[in-house]
């Protein structure tokens, strides 16, 4: 159930990032998982270290998107600077305000298409943090149920100890008895034996 559910996060984590980066017509696929998910009597320090995998390699993959975005949105930039500076420059010989207006213009077009390139790369790290605080989630809620099965063993052993204890005591205090009760037969029956030769 654990690992379905680990599966699910990287698919919506990765289906949110592809719907991101379908705005540059940058499509990414989903790598294969290189953190073997533990077996389920496994240690919590398995889990943790499992979970640092898994979100190791979705910081990795949501880095790899976001570098292959900022170079797509770079490129779409420098085509477009270049396809206006060839307008600019034939528009020249017609009207040379219009020429200054185009490559105001043309400026004005190259800033926002690098705004809109850092933007992207910000919503691909947040949509990697979020990933990875719903990995770190999942490992606290793991641990503290864990804490919790510890919690009750150790009450279980301590009653069970308990209960030992007192049919221990039970036990001495019968043997204790048994053993005065022998001395006062043994000290009876030497009174019998003195008296008995008087």
């Amino acid at each position: 159930m654990h690992k379905s559910s680990g599966t699910n996060f990287r698919f919506l984590s990765t289906a949110f990032l592809s719907m991101i980066l379908a705005l540059s017509g940058i499509a990414i696929t989903p790598a294969t998982a290189a953190c073997a998910y533990p077996a389920p009597n496994a240690s919590p320090e398995v889990f943790t270290a499992w979970a640092e995998c898994e979100s190791a390699a979705y910081m990795a993959e949501m880095a790899a998107a976001a570098q292959a975005s900022q170079a797509q949105a770079a490129a779409q930039a420098e085509a477009q600077a270049a396809a206006q500076a060839a307008a600019a420059k034939e528009a020249a010989s017609h009207n040379a305000k219009d020429v200054a207006q185009i490559a105001s213009l043309t400026d004005e077009v190259k800033k926002l298409n690098e705004e809109l390139s850092a933007l992207k790369i910000k919503q691909a790290e947040q949509a990697a943090i979020a990933e990875k605080n719903k990995s770190l989630a999942t490992e606290v809620e793991k641990l503290q149920q864990s804490s919790k099965t510890n919690d009750e063993k150790f009450t279980e052993a301590n009653t069970r100890l308990s209960e030992a204890s007192k049919k221990i005591t039970d036990l001495l205090s019968k043997v204790t008895s048994t053993e005065a009760e022998k001395q006062e037969l043994i000290t009876a029956k030497s009174k019998e034996a003195t008296v008995a030769n008087i």
